[in-house]
């Protein structure tokens, strides 16, 4: 993204509440997945407050987290059937939407988008307070170099911490995943909660997921 737009995105946030790094991510977010053609907009001249689809939390009062105290933070991105086109990891590093940032996400819900696609980003293990990712009904694909389809390290651990500990609901149903799930996934303890033979394992065009 153009340093010198974030610049100015940067001047038209001071003084609002929403907290500076969170509102970037949404501007790349937005930018790198054809915002402008989006059905519900962002007005990227208001505040982040006004954004549709966008949950923030209450004005922090204490020092922790470390800096964000006197700002809102984002906890939840709902943007169903919304028209969003391209991919979360953007092909170069430059161009990836690091969603992971949002420390504090909560929920992510990007389902009904056909023209969001790609590979399911590895980094999304990093949301340690996720507690709902809605990714159906997209067309996302197995990585065309190692072929996997959904990442072996969302089953793992991290930091000594279990990798998606809070999330009680995951869809990936209705893309274009196809072959063995990892074993990792199985032995999640949420993996109950998830529902896969429902939320998971049914792929578009008669592809599914299976079990390792």
């Amino acid at each position: 993204m153009d340093s010198n737009f974030e610049f100015r995105y940067t001047l038209i946030q001071k003084g609002a509440t929403v907290s500076t790094s969170d509102s970037l991510v949404l501007i790349r977010l937005y930018t790198g997945l054809s915002g402008p053609v989006w059905r519900e907009k962002w007005n990227l001249n208001e505040p982040v407050s006004q954004w549709p689809g966008i949950t923030l939390s209450d004005v922090v009062t204490s020092a922790y987290p470390v800096g964000n105290a006197g700002e809102r933070l984002v906890t939840g991105i709902s943007l169903p059937s919304n028209n969003l086109l391209g991919s979360l990891e953007g092909g170069v590093i430059i161009n990836r939407i690091p969603l992971e940032d949002l420390h504090f996400l909560q929920r992510l819900d990007l389902s009904g988008n056909l023209g969001l696609s790609g590979v399911l980003p590895v980094r999304l293990r990093e949301l340690r307070y996720l507690m709902e990712l809605d990714l159906s009904s997209c067309f996302f694909s197995n990585n065309a170099s190692t072929h996997a389809n959904i990442p072996e390290e969302w089953g793992g651990m991290l930091n000594g911490v279990p990798c998606f500990s809070n999330l009680t609901k995951l869809k990936l149903n209705q893309n274009a995943l196809n072959g063995e799930i990892p074993s990792s996934l199985p032995s999640h303890a949420n993996w109950v909660l998830w529902n896969a033979a429902e939320n998971i394992f049914p792929q578009r065009a008669g592809i599914s997921l299976t079990l390792p």
